[in-house]
């Protein structure tokens, strides 16, 4: 039996190890990927370099409203008085792991600044559903305003 890694697509980070003969049928969840262990620890994996800059809180929002993904008024609302727009909330919620789940929030609620390989910017997208390019039109959106 040899080591595997079970990887979340959406971030890039390692969930899992299992034992496996990589031969008896074995199918990782959706959106998971199973691959050979590369000894890295759980969770430790630094998010690759997408090469996009950071960008301000106005950005983010305004570019989220731009796509439609929130209401205009909820982008100022997150702007001026730091309200969390409602599909921001209902995504951050439903993030399963408490520290996650509470790191996002805090990203979310707090910063001025919005990195596009951070982690709770990772975790944000993966409960969105959205993919690596969904991600990557919304930075460069948001970067170009």
């Amino acid at each position: 039996m040899a080591r595997y890694q079970i990887i979340d697509i959406a971030t890039g980070r390692k969930c899992n190890v299992v034992e496996w003969d990589g031969e008896a049928p074995y199918a990782p969840s959706d959106g998971q990927r199973i691959e050979p262990d590369d000894g890295r620890p759980l969770w430790s994996e630094a998010p690759p370099d997408t090469g996009l800059p950071a960008i301000s809180d106005r950005q983010f929002a305004q570019a989220l409203a731009d796509l439609g993904v929130i209401a205009r008024a909820e982008a100022l609302a997150f702007v001026k008085r730091g309200e969390v727009p409602a599909a921001l909330k209902a995504a951050i919620d439903a993030i399963p792991d408490e520290a996650e789940r509470f790191a996002a929030d805090m990203q979310v609620s707090g910063a001025t600044v919005f990195e596009r390989a951070h982690p709770s910017t990772l975790a944000l997208a993966h409960a969105l559903g959205w993919s690596e390019a969904r991600m990557d039109e919304l930075w460069r959106r948001a970067a170009a305003l």
